[in-house]
């Protein structure tokens, strides 16, 4: 019987509104855990693990190998802790041994073990031992990790176990709120155990995280020279002193004698009065019109974070943050500042920097700051509002060229240049977006509303902007996920990326204007607030805020924070060329690459499902969510290479043909799929 094979390659991602006859045979029909790639295959997701800060992530921590003789009289186990006798050397166990002959019980166990955590030098030749019992003899001193080693992965998933186990949580209670990286460091906001406050909190690696002190605010008005950052302060009445952390301009001018704000003080002694003038040396510069307080950060909320430079000098960036439930503030190296906007009911939701203003939402009202002054909000120095007609669920700076000003329902576009020339014009009646779920990417921004995710792009008329759908293959999928936490941008791997309170998340790839392909996700951790930006380093990093009280940096590790990552591709039924042929189905192979010994399970299914053929078929697994219950796959081996072709074996008779193929793991690196060949032969008309 003559056998042909046909060839494709795994490309266009998640498709959900074709029908099967129009797929392409490389398009999937469903997905969990695989990225889709800008020049096609389809990868496996990286993991992501808990940070503190510290430079050894679970997933760069190494193991080393060690030999060793007379064990026993028990048998080692992951996580002892070993102390060299005479070196005082010590180490974890992160994994069991490998025996290659005797054994404990007899005091002879020979063999091999993986350790991690190492500190001090081991001898050879040493006793080491275990909570004061000798556990064997070292045959030879620790060595580093090679291919060949036994239990190779047991060894790495266990050290990376060991080094997760010191990561801290940042204290306090609920979900950690928000975190940002500002100037290299990392910052996280969890309210306190009492739910009374928010706490900021700074990363310190092993020292744990650090709660930022809150400055006292101290009021001036007539304000006649301004007092500079880092200046020495003194009551002319009071004889006391301060430090100045931030001078924080609100209202009126340094050269009119009205200036009026706050300083952020540190190094206070003594107590300011009101009503004295405050100076630098002997030279009057305002005067105290509000005393000295502490200021608290609201609990609760959902944040929003803008970065921004208004004051030109290289050390000046500063973040700017709101989160619904009290003002909005400027924060940077450690010090707080709220903004206080003149609302009687301060609590702004949203927040975007635009042509040097900041914008905040209240409702449905849109302000706008003084320009180069975040703190100023009055019409004397440029303060504005707009209406919005409706309450705003997004604000967002277009190209810095227009502002999006979104409801849940309309998108409008501010134009101008300055308060004195807003122009807010209507794009559309019906395509609006949910909080904090607009980004840019390359040549536009990108929405999600009801109706999926809608970019916005300039049109060829000059200053003109137009919107245009770019999931319509998975929008039946968006309407089924609900409570959207936030969007988010992975630059490197061209990816947008939605994140939703259940722990699902949806990516899609873009070139340019277009999407490339869409595949979804579920991770074992649930995010309130997703942040991308740059590192010390300037790389591109993305940390999350854990429900559970953990900091998370995504696209990180072979794991969700060392429980296995569940992933797999169904792909579209497919008929290889003529939909009335029946064909038996002989072999599948499949080029994919990879760095470790990848499991790859598959399966098929035959005429869309047919019930005739669910011996060859998976079966639903109900107690996992649904997805597949992979007892019933067969199995490939992928033994590591640039690339390779895998071969498995499949029966059955029908006119077409899905291919199902899974992996499940917590330890191996990223592999990718690039093409499939089916092989087959051609049989008789349906009749």
């Amino acid at each position: 019987m003559t056998i042909q094979v046909q060839s494709f390659p795994l490309s266009g991602g998640l498709n959900v509104a074709d029908e099967q006859i129009r797929l392409k045979p490389g398009e999937m029909t469903d997905c969990l855990n695989v990225d889709v790639g800008i020049a096609g295959g389809y990868y496996r997701s990286d993991g992501y693990e808990r940070t503190d800060g510290r430079a050894e992530t679970p997933s760069l921590a190494a193991y080393r190998y060690m030999t060793f003789t007379s064990g026993g009289p028990r048998a080692v186990n992951y996580g002892d802790m070993i102390v060299g006798v005479v070196s005082g050397a010590t180490a974890k166990l992160c994994g069991q041994a490998e025996l290659t002959s005797g054994a404990w019980v007899n005091f002879d166990a020979s063999g091999t073990i993986g350790i991690a955590q190492k500190t001090g030098t081991f001898v050879s030749g040493e006793t080491v031992q275990i909570g004061g019992v000798n556990a064997f003899i070292i045959n030879a001193v620790d060595d580093a990790a090679t291919l060949d080693d036994a239990r190779r992965l047991e060894y790495i998933a266990g050290a990376a176990n060991l080094q997760r186990a010191l990561i801290n949580i940042v204290p306090g209670s609920g979900p950690v709120r928000c975190v940002f990286v500002l100037k290299g460091a990392l910052y996280a906001i969890r309210d306190n155990v009492g739910s009374t406050a928010g706490i900021i909190y700074r990363a310190n690696g092993s020292s744990g995280w650090t709660a930022q002190p809150f400055n006292k605010l101290l009021g001036f008005g007539t304000g006649s020279s301004f007092i500079t950052e880092g200046a020495t302060i003194n009551g002319q009445t009071s004889g006391a002193t301060a430090t100045v952390a931030r001078t924080a301009l609100r209202s009126g001018d340094w050269t009119m004698n009205t200036a009026a704000g706050v300083l952020s003080l540190t190094n206070i002694v003594g107590t300011f009065q009101m009503g004295e003038n405050i100076r630098i040396g002997a030279t009057v510069c305002a005067v105290v019109n509000a005393l000295a307080t502490t200021p608290t950060l609201a609990a609760g909320g959902n944040y929003e974070v803008a970065l921004w430079n208004f004051y030109g000098s290289y050390d000046t960036m500063r973040a700017y943050l709101v989160n619904g439930v009290g003002q909005g503030f400027e924060f940077s190296d450690g010090v707080y500042v709220p903004i206080a906007t003149g609302m009687p009911d301060d609590k702004p939701e949203h927040i975007a920097i635009h042509k040097n203003y900041v914008f905040m939402s209240f409702k449905g009202s849109v302000q706008n700051s003084g320009v180069g002054e975040p703190h100023a909000w009055t019409a004397r120095l440029g303060a504005n509002e707009i209406g919005a007609g409706d309450q705003v669920s997004c604000l967002h700076s277009i190209r810095n060229d227009v502002l999006g000003i979104i409801t849940l329902n309309t998108t409008q576009l501010l134009y101008g240049s300055n308060g004195t020339d807003w122009e807010l014009k209507k794009m559309s009646e019906v395509m609006g977006g949910y909080a904090r779920c607009m980004i840019d990417v390359p040549g536009s921004s990108v929405v999600l509303d009801s109706n999926g995710v809608q970019t916005i792009t300039a049109t060829k008329d000059f200053g003109d902007f137009e919107g245009a759908s770019l999931s319509r293959k998975i929008n039946s999928l968006l309407r089924v996920l609900t409570n959207p936490v936030c969007m988010a941008i992975n630059r490197i791997k061209s990816q947008i990326r939605i994140f939703y309170a259940d722990g699902s998340m949806i990516s899609g790839v873009y070139a340019g204007d277009k999407i490339i392909g869409w595949s979804k996700h579920k991770h074992a951790h649930t995010f309130s607030f997703v942040w991308n930006g740059e590192d010390a380093g300037g790389a591109e990093v993305t940390v999350a805020a854990g429900a559970d009280g953990y900091v998370y940096q995504l696209d990180s590790g072979n794991s969700f924070d060392g429980q296995k990552i569940e992933s797999f591709i169904r792909l579209a039924f497919h008929h290889y060329g003529s939909p009335e042929r029946r064909k038996r189905w002989r072999k599948i192979m499949l080029e994919m690459s990879g760095r470790d010994d990848v499991p790859i399970q598959y399966a098929t299914e035959y005429d869309y499902g047919d019930p005739q053929y669910l011996a060859f078929s998976p079966t639903p697994d109900g107690a996992n969510a649904g997805y597949y219950d992979f007892d019933t796959f067969g199995q490939f081996v992928y033994d590591g290479g640039v690339l390779t072709k895998l071969a498995g074996d499949i029966d059955g008779v029908s006119t077409n043909l899905s291919i199902i193929l899974s992996c499940e793991s917590d330890v191996i690196g990223r592999w990718s799929v690039e093409a499939a060949h089916v092989h087959y032969s051609p049989l008789g008309l349906l009749r």
